[in-house]
């Protein structure tokens, strides 16, 4: 059996992709081990997988404060690639990793892979990286458009991006000097040749002249449930911002008052982001309908659910798209702008901007995706599609597909 190196961003929805990978090929008799800075350390224990740190003492998730959020975004992302340019071909050998599963987001690990002479395999835990005619970077929230003017479209968006993203690629850059390898700057240079393993699905992608792949859907596993299902079989609406904007409390406090202007129950997740106070004085906008937690077990919840209030998180997306849930969407960065205009071209969801969101719009939102059946039907082939692809245990069959051909 093979010992299995993960690399990915220290959050905590990459990580519960990785980690459910993990744990089945754990469950097949291989040592998995998530490699990264101190930062990712909690993840790996959550997770039930081993540990191997970078070496030495800086961590890649600390930086200077005081920057705008998008600003500090950048510099958090350059930092995170040099570590792992710096200290992942060292973590990697101490950790005897056979094969490392590699994060698209973070072509440090893949670089320090290839550096270490460990063969890999990519991961699109987040929205596939790959460049492909016509098809924008995932961070914008553009439709799709047809024919030349959006291939030119795209590739301005592409060059834009490359620019944004300065500090990271002269991290890469710096990392290829240092272990004598080719430069390669930007991040879709360092997808595995054989294409990444993707959770994104082509029913709910915009166009690609080539599959993306090979697609395996949600990689999920069973969860704890947090309590009683809620409000006892009586209809509800759930909402999460996920793990990281989950202390969005004035975006919170519109969802509550849209659900009670909507007269619908309201189950919402803050994911550790909120108070107790807080939670509680979400629960009193309307006392007896909305339950307010850190988490409830997601996939049952959703199942049970009329609709989905969600920032677009790829996870949640496709959690609710597989079990055919309609959504509204909130998206608040990163891919979930792409995301979410992915879903208004599959007429899934109603998308609002966050700055644009009033509880009587959000209110309208609700109203929309539970009475219209076309939001419900239009997700009929995404489910299918979810259904059949695989999650975990295809995601497993490709990494020992990829360990085989290594060996």
């Amino acid at each position: 059996m093979a010992r299995i190196a993960f690399l990915m961003p220290a959050y905590r929805s990459h990580a519960a992709v990785h980690g459910a990978l993990a744990a089945e090929l754990s469950a097949r008799g291989h040592q998995a081990i998530f490699v990264g800075p101190p930062s990712l350390a909690p993840h790996a224990r959550r997770e039930g997988a081993g540990f191997q740190p970078f070496p030495g003492p800086v961590d890649a998730a600390r930086i200077g404060g005081g920057l705008p959020g998008f600003v500090r975004l950048l510099r958090d992302t350059a930092r995170a690639t040099r570590a792992h340019a710096t200290g992942g071909p060292q973590a990697l050998s101490r950790a005897r990793a056979d094969i490392a599963v590699v994060d698209e987001m973070e072509p440090g690990g893949s670089l320090a892979a290839e550096a270490a002479g460990v063969p890999r395999v990519t991961l699109a835990a987040s929205l596939p990286l790959r460049r492909d005619p016509g098809v924008p970077p995932p961070y914008v929230g553009w439709d799709w458009r047809e024919g030349e003017d959006g291939v030119r479209r795209a590739q301005g968006a592409w060059r834009v991006s490359d620019w944004l993203m300065t500090a990271q690629r002269r991290a890469l850059a710096e990392g290829c000097r240092m272990h004598g390898l080719p430069v390669r700057d930007r991040p879709s240079d360092w997808v595995a040749a054989e294409g990444s393993i993707a959770q994104w699905i082509a029913a709910l992608d915009f166009p690609r002249p080539n599959p993306v792949g090979p697609v395996v859907g949600p990689i999920r596993r069973p969860t704890g449930a947090d309590g009683a299902p809620p409000f006892g079989g009586a209809p509800y609406v759930f909402a999460s911002l996920g793990t990281i904007a989950g202390g969005r409390l004035r975006l919170f406090r519109v969802i509550a008052r849209a659900a009670r202007r909507a007269g619908t129950n309201l189950a919402l997740a803050h994911c550790d982001g909120l108070s107790e106070t807080e939670a509680a004085a979400l629960a009193a906008i309307w006392p007896g309908h909305i339950d307010v937690r850190a988490y409830f077990d997601q996939l049952p919840t959703i199942a049970g659910a009329s609709a989905v209030v969600t920032h677009g998180g790829l996870n949640t997306v496709l959690d609710a798209a597989g079990m055919g849930v309609p959504m509204v969407a909130l998206p608040l960065g990163n891919d979930q702008n792409g995301i979410a205009a992915r879903l208004t071209r599959a007429g899934a969801a109603v998308v609002l901007p966050p700055r644009q969101a009033t509880a009587e719009r959000l209110a309208q939102a609700l109203s929309a995706v539970t009475t219209d059946p076309r939001y419900r039907t239009a997700l009929d082939p995404a489910r299918a599609e979810i259904a059949g692809a695989g999650g975990a245990r295809a995601a497993a069959d490709a990494v020992e597909a990829a360990l085989g051909r290594a060996r």
